[in-house]
């Protein structure tokens, strides 16, 4: 059995007294005086009934009841201490329910300690206003959970937990058993109940029952709180074994009320405490099965932590802990599978989910090292693309203001500027862990500065303040934060991010410039997966200090519906997205077996190839193909980042499907007023849209989930079509800023131009939906939002080409960012090749600079010629500059050989990139 603290030895503690600086001291000591002050007798009575519901939200989308605004699903406001059994709407401030649950549920306490349903005085419960019996508070077909959301975030998360996390802490800075004794007390009382906690049958999840797993909160939680319960329990053990006082309350309370582990020694509590939550937890690990590698986490720390139960041990083979395993195959096991798409999980969602991986690694890691000192650096040598996930996310953090919406993540175009991981003082153990001393150690041991310099730049760090909570490091505080401050003022906070592709990921950055003059693009090669949109071959572009072409977002499940609603399906949809839709179908999911309708567990797409990528001064550029993605032979797109300047570049864009009857383009930019040149528009009605989304025919396919919730609203709207477009035809998004600057700063005139070159197409203007409410609520907290949720119409372009199957199409495209004015002056498809195959492009640039682009969309690789600029060439793609000085430079992918006047570049074997001048 476990007879000390693992992770808390006297080395831990010196250090914890050394380094841990005195404001955080006091301030745990502080918070945990409002638990002091609380009898044992009524600490142990605030662990709740199972009987009681649980609920994730009040209500996920209704208004107040009271006052008619909408609040936010997490916005409902509880506080056990000075209003227990209470929840205030943050609007007006109309305290719920206007019954007193409380002495209700009193009156329900059976000789077990244990609330009853059958037994409470319904006298109790009141009969005017806003009542609620525990199961929420119902007019109608709509309800208001109350006071199960009260259970769940005030009594449960605010009290209990919050509470046996605060205690433990404060024992470990004073060793003052009076905080260890209360907070066993806690957690022996938990124990006593924890095994009968179901979420599944006990708990509410956008108003919906038997719908989520967990315990006392859904399996999300559920992993992490155990976690940290353990941990909390590792803290104060070895008080808890000499606490003859602790020992002796709980054996009372276990004769008393003749509790589910009768209590007769010590060894019987630990048992109770280590079997009933512990090894309950480690023998019904589906309820809390979780984002990864939460659970697995817990598992592993579990198992450092708790020595195997003995033999002799009477407690129901259910909630018996397994044998220890050896931890480090669990670490190793996590490690590899965090670090196997790139140094990520390849979960979608970058800055949201995908960071989860790295994140919780790096504090399982940190953990270990308190066992083991040598653990970082050993399996950072086993392990090296753990650095290489650092860096990933310091490559695609563009102009350090955004990153891709790869999946379900942020919201449309607000800046986040910060690394996606939580900082340390986020955990209650944050004394433990913090990302900050991992990347400290990250640096040390590899010596990139990058990982400081991105540290550095996130919003939420402050080096005046970091470190000093971080008791798993060997360095003082102070010594760390002037390294770094001395570091940066030598060699530079900017990171030198690199253009590079993310093959396992299926992401390409493109980077280019420097400070404000800073922007980028990203090809997005996959579709589907955990936690991802169907958005293959999505691209986005940042200049300007904004995101160009945003991401919807996440979902809006705070919606009526919730995730069954078709705004939930809009959001993840293809046709919400900057790519192609063939036929009508929707892209594929590749976690998602469209055969026997099952999940997969994987996060790596099983298609999908980077066929180029070339990073030099002047460009750019990465062509990735993935035909599974739409069903087709070929569905390849190519973009390319082509510098002007120092402060500006424009984007190539060639995107090449093969097979069906149908291909539409679709561009949809940010808040913007659209306006269009050379473009004549008719009224337009598609002839079969089932969803609403115009573009979306297929109505029916395994992977869709129906639709619980349908107000019968178009998703797509102001449909209009020009049959025959002109030549030479563009688009502009001129950027309006209607939320106070949440987008950026848009002082200037920002303008995103969009130029098309694609034959014997038509082109479609419409608005589609975006759900603004937490953009309007972050922008303009003193408006109201009153009964229904605010929204408005984001504009797009959609180029659509039929023909006879198998359909081939070459949609081609240039997009100019700016701020002021355009530096674009003319743009023209050259038809002059020898190859009708080959895609030329001529750009004139204001400042006198003429470039020619030109691309093999099939790959020909066999000479051709373009005589307007008296080139020859088998380049598969290639960018050259004439200077008004009649000089050139030239950037030249896939190519063996390249001519034109006073120039030639030869060579015996392909070249996948050449640069060269003349």
């Amino acid at each position: 059995m476990k007879t000390q603290s693992t992770l808390f030895s006297e080395t831990t503690k010196k250090k914890l007294k050394e380094n841990l600086n005195i404001q955080t001291k006091e301030s745990i000591i502080l918070s945990a005086e409002k638990w002091l002050k609380i009898s044992d007798d009524l600490l142990w009575d605030s662990i709740f009934s199972y009987e009681l519901k649980r609920s994730h939200f009040v209500n996920s989308h209704l208004p107040c009841p009271s006052c008619g605004e909408i609040v936010g699903m997490y916005a409902w406001m509880s506080d056990p201490f000075d209003n227990p059994w209470k929840v205030t709407c943050p609007m007006c401030q109309k305290i719920f329910p206007d019954n007193d649950f409380l002495s209700y549920y009193t009156s329900g306490i059976d000789l077990h300690g244990i609330y009853r349903h059958e037994i409470a005085d319904n006298k109790l419960l009141g009969s005017e206003g806003f009542i609620d019996v525990g199961n929420g508070f119902i007019s109608g077909n709509d309800r208001w959970m109350f006071i199960a959301t009260y259970i769940k975030y005030g009594l449960w998360e605010k009290f209990i937990l919050k509470g046996i996390l605060t205690l433990s802490k404060a024992y470990l800075f004073t060793g003052d058993t009076g905080y260890s004794r209360k907070c066993g007390i806690m957690l022996d009382r938990l124990a006593d109940l924890f095994p009968y906690y179901d979420f599944y049958k006990q708990g509410v999840m956008y108003e919906e029952e038997q719908t989520s797993r967990g315990y006392i909160g859904y399996w999300c939680d559920t992993a992490v709180q155990l976690r940290e319960l353990l941990l909390s329990y590792d803290m104060i053990f070895e008080a808890l074994k000499a606490d003859d006082a602790f020992v002796s309350f709980c054996l009372e309370k276990s004769d008393r009320y003749k509790t589910p582990n009768r209590k007769t020694s010590f060894v019987d509590i630990q048992m109770n405490i280590e079997s009933r939550i512990f090894g309950d937890a480690l023998s019904n690990q589906w309820k809390y099965s979780s984002n990864y590698p939460w659970a697995e986490e817990f598992i592993a720390l579990a198992k450092l932590i708790l020595p195997p139960l003995p033999d002799s041990c009477s407690l129901p083979k259910a909630i018996v802990m397994p044998v220890k395993a050896c931890v480090e195959d669990d670490i190793d096991l996590i490690v590899s599978n965090v670090t196997k798409a790139d140094g990520l999980t390849g979960e979608k969602g970058l800055f949201g989910y995908a960071a989860i991986g790295l994140n919780e690694t790096a504090r399982l890691l940190t953990l270990y090292s308190l066992y083991d000192p040598s653990a970082i650096e050993r399996y950072l040598k086993r392990y090296p693309d753990l650095i290489k996930g650092i860096r990933f996310f310091i490559d695609s953090w563009f102009l350090g203001s955004f990153y891709p919406s790869c999946g379900d993540c942020g919201n449309l175009g607000h800046p986040m500027k910060k690394l996606p991981f939580s900082t340390g003082n986020l955990s209650d153990n944050y004394f433990l862990y913090s990302i900050e001393g991992f990347l400290w150690k990250m640096f040390k041991i590899t010596g990139d500065m990058d990982i400081i310099r991105g540290m550095y730049n996130s919003a939420d760090f402050d080096l005046e303040k970091s470190f000093s909570s971080d008791i798993s490091l060997d360095d003082k505080p102070e010594y760390i934060r002037q390294t770094i401050g001395t570091l940066m003022k030598k060699y530079g906070a900017e990171p030198e991010q690199k253009s590079t592709a993310y093959e396992k990921w299926k992401l390409a950055l493109l980077h280019s410039g420097k400070g404000k003059d800073r922007r980028g693009a990203f090809l997005d090669f996959d579709s589907g997966g955990r936690h991802g949109h169907k958005d293959g071959m999505n691209i986005g572009i940042f200049a300007k200090g904004i995101d160009m072409l945003p991401d919807l977002g996440y979902p809006p499940v705070h919606r009526p519906g919730s995730w069954g609603s078709k705004y939930f399906y809009w959001y993840r949809s293809c046709a919400s997205h900057n790519t192609v839709i063939v036929d009508g179908k929707e892209h594929r999911d590749f976690a998602f077996d469209r055969i026997d309708g099952k999940r997969s567990d994987t996060y790596l797409s099983d298609s999908g190839e980077m066929t180029m990528f070339g990073a030099g001064r002047l460009i750019k550029a990465v062509s990735a193909d993935d035909p599974k993605i739409a069903g087709v032979k070929r569905f390849e797109r190519l973009l390319a980042m082509i510098d002007i300047d120092e402060k500006d570049s424009y984007f190539f864009d060639v995107f090449t499907v093969s097979g069906g009857l149908e291909h539409i383009k679709l561009t949809r930019g940010p808040v913007a007023e659209l306006t269009t040149n050379r473009l004549e528009f008719e009224p337009y009605t598609p002839e079969h849209d089932p969803y609403g989304m115009c573009f979306i025919k297929e109505q029916y396919q395994p992977a869709n989930k129906p639709f619980t919730f349908d107000d019968g609203k178009k998703i797509i709207t102001n449909t209009m079509i020009d049959h025959a477009p002109k030549t030479g035809w563009s688009a502009s998004w001129s950027l309006v800023d209607k939320f106070n600057g949440y987008f950026g700063d848009l002082s200037e005139n920002t303008v995103l131009k969009y130029y098309d070159l694609t034959d014997d197409s038509k082109v479609i203007c419409y608005d589609s939906f975006y759900d603004s409410y937490y953009a309007k609520a972050a922008s303009h907290p003193e408006e109201k939002i009153m009964q229904g949720h605010p929204q408005m119409l984001l504009s797009g372009i959609a180029i659509k080409r039929e023909g006879n199957a198998p359909l081939d199409s070459v949609f081609t495209g240039i997009y100019e960012p700016y701020a002021g004015s355009g530096f674009i002056k003319n743009v023209r498809r050259l038809y002059d090749s020898n190859d009708k195959n080959i895609t030329a492009v001529e750009i004139d640039l204001s400042n006198g600079v003429s470039d020619l682009i030109f691309y093999s969309p099939d790959k020909i690789r066999t000479p051709y010629s373009i005589p307007s600029w008296e080139i020859q060439t088998d380049s598969v793609f290639g960018h050259v500059r004439k200077y008004p000085d009649s000089s050139y430079k030239a950037s030249l992918y896939d190519v063996t050989g390249f001519t034109c006047p006073g120039h030639t570049f030869k060579s015996d074997e392909r070249k996948s990139f050449v640069e060269t001048g003349f």
